[in-house]
């Protein structure tokens, strides 16, 4: 029989809807970003544009997707353990989207984004072993705070510009 784990469903449904939220907060933010600004190195250092973080936003959603489903399935699951696999994913997501314009990045992240939010709201209460309750949960957590992040710095650097906040 295989073992399972009770996690707090409250606190995953709870989560779930801090994303949504944060979601939500995020599509405005983006939809008041000055087209002329967009491209502009205005994040992290000024090492990043809103595009950048739309592409690196797509590409976790991707695989936080295909994650999930290979949990589901019992297939492994690649795991970015420290900051320097954290970066070079980064980096690789930005780079391989290069050549896209501003309409498909945004279309990409809103894709993904939506397919992310489908995968944690399709998920039943009672597919749970240890292994997959421990990474779902993570997962959900990890984006609240990751999507929180790149909102407060989205509104500051919206706040630099002269738009009103949301």
């Amino acid at each position: 029989m295989t073992e399972r784990t009770n996690i707090d469903l409250e606190q995953y449904r709870y989560d779930l809807t801090d994303l949504t939220g944060v979601s939500k907060d995020l599509h405005a933010a983006i939809a008041l970003f000055p087209a002329d600004q967009r491209q502009a190195l205005l994040f992290g250092d000024k090492e990043w544009s809103l595009v950048d973080i739309l592409k690196h936003f797509s590409a976790w959603a991707d695989l936080t997707v295909k994650s999930t489903k290979w949990s589901q399935t019992g297939e492994p699951v690649p795991m970015l353990m420290d900051d320097d696999e954290w970066e070079e994913f980064n980096r690789q997501a930005i780079a391989s989207r290069q050549n896209i314009g501003w309409d498909e990045v945004r279309d990409e992240f809103f894709e993904t984004e939506a397919e992310l939010l489908g995968a944690y709201q399709g998920l039943s209460e009672n597919y749970i072993n240890d292994t997959f309750a421990e990474f779902v949960t993570y997962c959900l957590g990890w984006d609240v705070v990751h999507y929180t992040e790149h909102l407060d710095s989205i509104k500051q650097v919206l706040k630099s510009l002269g738009v009103p906040s949301l």
